[in-house]
């Protein structure tokens, strides 16, 4: 595993922590779209402008409790859509995250729970927990690669060790055998 093969997961997870965010604060950004929206419809002018001020303004005011508890309700709805979301996609894609290390469930469930608390749910739990979680996942991956790379190398560095013996004997064996043919020749 590496960051860029985890930053599809990363990006996903920081969308859904983006939107939930969005609606924990629904109470402020619930009069602004509705600002926005009477803007459009009265169009861009003086009268739009002064009709979003308004609008916005009146919603805000008498209506922050009903943006609230509207965006509370949503917020915890795509907190937990966005966490069924990436444990699919993690059971489907990358089994081992969960596989190989246990304690990862229990971050999951950590995470889904701080996500899951009004207000405090504007904290990005999913992509902080997406980020430790991989984190520790390709620390893991590059320690085993040491390890195996280590050895690959030691078997390597062995083989080389015994062919250079084997070769040195042969030409020994030839120096030999060279040796022994001229006090042949020379004797005969």
């Amino acid at each position: 595993m590496t960051w860029g093969k985890a930053l599809p997961m990363l990006a996903l997870a920081l969308v859904f922590d983006a939107i939930r965010f969005m609606f924990e604060q629904f109470w402020f950004f619930g009069p602004v779209l509705l600002g926005l929206a009477t803007e459009a419809a009265l169009g861009g002018g003086i009268v739009g402008k002064v009709g979003a001020v308004v609008v916005g303004g009146l919603a805000g005011f008498y209506g922050s409790g009903a943006f609230e508890l509207f965006g509370v309700v949503l917020a915890m709805a795509a907190g937990l859509i966005g966490w069924m979301t990436i444990c699919l996609l993690i059971i489907f894609t990358n089994r081992r995250l969960i596989k190989e290390n246990s304690t990862n469930v229990l971050w999951l469930m950590g995470g889904l729970f701080v996500s899951e608390v009004p207000l405090v749910g504007t904290l990005p739990a999913l992509t902080g927990t997406m980020a430790k979680l991989y984190s520790a996942q390709i620390k893991k991956d590059k320690a085993t690669k040491r390890a195996y790379e280590k050895r690959v190398s030691s078997k390597q560095r062995t083989l080389r060790e015994s062919q250079n013996a084997q070769l040195r004997a042969f030409q020994a064996q030839q120096a030999a055998n060279a040796e022994e043919y001229e006090a042949l020749r020379e004797a005969a």
